[in-house]
């Protein structure tokens, strides 16, 4: 049996610090993008969506590591063309070096269809020291 090594296979995730289980992504000043979720809507939501709920918890060093949560929706069978684009920051308030709770909600554009492609993942930004992320989920709001 061999035993999965994800910094030597994914770099961004991680097992250096996970609020829970074992594993958490992160950026750092070596590491511009995260591992990314990505998801056509249709496979996970059967009715059209029209409201998002994204929740995860977030760890900062401190007020200048300015990294983000993008949440990113394509076209339907258009993956390239973009029909929303949020960056949330995860360094605008505290507690620093510990882990906090984030919560946004995403009202779903008119154009974003069951083949729309939902991606999320952590963007560096101006973060020089390691910012974690772990426990994304990813709820309907009817």
């Amino acid at each position: 049996m061999t035993s999965l090594q994800p910094d030597s296979l994914l770099p961004t995730l991680t097992q250096r610090r996970a609020h829970s289980g074992r594993f958490a992504i992160r950026v750092d000043s070596a590491h511009e993008y995260s591992m990314k979720y990505s998801v056509r809507l249709g496979q996970v939501f059967p009715l059209r969506v029209r409201k998002l709920h994204i929740s995860a918890w977030a760890w900062v060093p401190r007020f200048e590591d300015d990294a983000a949560l993008i949440t990113a929706v394509s076209a339907p069978n258009e993956p390239d063309r973009t029909v929303l684009y949020r960056a949330y920051p995860l360094a605008d308030a505290g507690p620093y070096e510990k882990w906090k709770p984030l919560d946004f909600y995403i009202d779903m554009p008119f154009e974003a269809g069951y083949n729309s492609q939902l991606t999320l993942y952590m963007w560096r930004r101006q973060a020089q020291q390691p910012v974690y992320l772990d426990d994304l989920r990813i709820t309907e709001i009817r």
